[in-house]
């Protein structure tokens, strides 16, 4: 039921040995689907399904939004299967510019030192 299960790498009461980096194609939409006719509502359904339990924990889990690069893929559609090669490749150097991004700004210290004051919390 997860599309991003980054919650089975997560110990509520451990600080990690290494971080565990997740890559969300896209933003995380909280909003309303227009739902015009029955396939549309089958769709909107599955999405909700789809990324209800990954919302859930990062909501519950806010530390692991520093261990996550979320992906805009402008006005690609990530599961076109049919995608052109200059879209392809569009979708791929925005994929390596977010990354090098997260990655230069990433705190490892501070992350562990974040852990370490939810693991005291639950101790």
């Amino acid at each position: 039921m997860s599309n991003f299960p980054i919650d089975l790498f997560h110990l509520q009461n451990q600080v990690p040995k290494a971080p565990t980096f997740g890559a969300k194609l896209g933003t995380d939409k909280r909003r309303s689907e227009k739902i015009d006719w029955p396939l549309s509502l089958g769709a909107a359904v599955f999405r909700s399904a789809s990324h209800c339990l990954d919302y859930d924990f990062v909501t519950r889990n806010p530390d692991y939004k520093n261990l996550v690069a979320y992906i805009n893929t402008g006005e690609h559609g990530w599961l076109d299967f049919d995608m052109q090669d200059e879209d392809k490749v569009d979708l791929f150097v925005r994929g390596a510019r977010k990354a090098a991004e997260f990655l230069r700004g990433f705190d490892w210290a501070g992350y562990k030192r974040i852990r370490q004051q939810k693991k005291d919390l639950y101790s």
